[in-house]
């Protein structure tokens, strides 16, 4: 994780002492209470940042900056899509500015959302953040009570988009199974040859987040596998997926859709691919 600063930029000025949540002294945590609105304003002021969202078995960082005007969609009040994300309020449980501490004496700075499954999303600061505008909304913004509001119903756009990816799977028409273990060769080749850019899908029922990229870097840690590229890092476990399909998009585009599925059906990671020559698709291997 890229570190924010050294020692001179700290998140307890102006933190009543009992808003302080204080861990090994190596960890600052400060509840907030923040509304939607409230937090889409500071993301398109905030400037550089790197958007991190977890879901079951991945998780992707894409650094942006939006110091220029962005346009922001809201669906009603709780849902707004912003940069390719796209954010559900209803079901955000806790929100809390942290302060990370090293040993080296830097520090790493992010606001961190949780949602119905625990960890969902982190805004995380970098050195070309405008760090002023965080302390400022941590000092106006902090709570000393759980503000745990999470709608726990089903409903919600990870219910829907879940639920239709699966009546997709169900047309053999349009979606084709294939070998889930030759998954990480195929996209190791993809990343080798760096000519064809993913549009990558990854979400909870807090976030969503999508990203196109061409990747450089393709590594191996374990069950582990890392996609890189300068501005963004996708990973996902191996060891937690044990389905794949492939989905036909609908229109003319030519693209296919490698979607990658869990023990429980809940969907790992959605992989947008571009028209490719047949040698590289037949490294995914169809099995219906």
């Amino acid at each position: 994780m890229e570190t924010t600063s050294a020692e001179t930029h700290s998140l307890k000025a102006g933190i009543r002492p009992e808003n302080l949540r204080i861990k090994y002294g190596r960890e600052i945590r400060i509840e907030l209470l923040l509304s939607g609105t409230q937090f889409i304003k500071f993301l398109t002021q905030i400037g550089e940042v790197w958007l991190h969202t977890v879901a079951q078995g991945s998780q992707i960082r894409r650094r942006i900056k939006l110091d220029e005007p962005t346009e922001v969609i809201w669906h009603g009040s709780d849902l707004a899509e912003i940069a390719g994300m796209l954010y559900d309020f209803a079901k955000w449980r806790n929100i809390w500015a942290v302060q990370q501490n090293y040993v080296t004496g830097q520090r790493q700075f992010f606001i961190e959302i949780a949602g119905p499954e625990g960890l969902a999303h982190r805004i995380e600061l970098t050195k070309k953040s405008h760090f002023k505008l965080f302390q400022k909304l941590v000092k106006e913004q902090q709570t000393s009570g759980s503000n745990d509001s999470c709608n726990p119903s089903p409903e919600g756009f990870l219910h829907f988009i879940e639920s239709r990816w699966r009546q997709t799977l169900t047309q053999p028409q349009v979606a084709r199974r294939v070998d889930f273990n030759a998954v990480p060769n195929f996209m190791e080749q993809l990343t080798q040859q760096n000519e064809y850019p993913l549009r990558i899908t990854l979400l909870n029922a807090a976030a969503k987040q999508t990203a196109t990229t061409h990747f450089t870097v393709f590594r191996r840690l374990g069950t582990s596998i890392l996609l890189e590229s300068p501005d963004c890092v996708f990973e996902w476990d191996h060891s937690c997926v044990d389905g794949a399909w492939l989905v036909r998009c609908r229109c003319s585009c030519g693209e296919e859709i490698l979607e990658l599925y869990g023990p429980q059906k809940n969907l790992v990671v959605s992989l947008a691919l571009p028209a490719l020559p047949q040698p590289i698709l037949n490294l995914l291997p169809y099995l219906n």
